[in-house]
């Protein structure tokens, strides 16, 4: 887990192999959400309204970019990625700096624009993820303003003591060398921002690895734990 302070950058917090790179899973949607108010196809909480293909997977309802989030719907991220292109997609990533930047998916495949971000090619670690919402949350990103705040917007918030608690899950299972997803073996994030009751902002990711299963699932366990240890280190009284 790292938690730093969007204003001064100071790191709260600091435990575990922040620097590793790997899977950003459905983390990836708020990049997407960034790139796809920037192009103007996305273009408020409730527009685009898109229905699910033929096979939409969980979600089998016409979803908009509010519950695109909330509900963490693929389908409506690969949908956004086609109506961007393939040299858009990468050129928006690479422009935004996220992660290494590769969108290229599996080898050989040419599957990129469905799952790069799917325990594919695409990579962040904890300290980036913390790094870039901070920049997004300064306005430095090369995004407009309406971007930003069209993401804020839609990005799924939650109350914690002297705060609200805003951010993305994200999961996916492990593949094994044959290319098959194993349930036995995930990863599970929880990445976004705490703003305090007294004005201060905090960026945070929170990444765990080899998490099975099991009720509630990984990333929702994973959010449960953020929002009880922030008030702690952030809230009033914290040291």
């Amino acid at each position: 887990m790292i938690v730093a302070d969007v204003a001064t950058g100071a790191l709260i917090a600091r435990k575990g192999a922040c620097a590793e790179r790997h899977s950003p899973a459905s983390t990836f949607k708020v990049a997407l959400s960034l790139i796809g108010f920037d192009r103007g196809i996305l273009t408020g909480p409730h527009a685009p309204v898109w229905n699910p293909p033929a096979d939409p997977g969980r979600v089998k309802t016409p979803t908009d970019p509010t519950s695109w989030l909330d509900l963490s719907v693929v389908w409506y991220s690969q949908h956004l990625v086609r109506e961007l292109g393939a040299a858009r997609y990468a050129e928006d990533v690479a422009r935004l700096g996220y992660g290494n930047v590769d969108v290229s998916g599996d080898p050989g495949t040419g599957n990129g624009m469905e799952r790069a971000w799917i325990d594919s090619s695409l990579r962040i670690s904890p300290a980036e993820q913390v790094a870039f919402i901070a920049a997004m949350l300064r306005h430095e990103l090369p995004v407009s303003d309406a971007a930003i705040s069209g993401t804020r917007a839609i990005m799924p918030s939650f109350d914690a003591p002297g705060m609200v608690v805003r951010g993305k899950t994200g999961a996916a299972w492990h593949r094994d060398a044959r290319g098959v997803a194993q349930p036995s073996d995930a990863l599970a994030w929880f990445v976004g921002w705490a703003e305090t009751d007294d004005g201060r902002t905090f960026a945070f990711a929170r990444f765990a690895e080899g998490a099975a299963g099991g009720t509630p699932r990984p990333p929702i366990r994973l959010r449960a734990d953020v929002l009880k240890r922030l008030p702690q280190l952030i809230g009033p009284g914290a040291e």
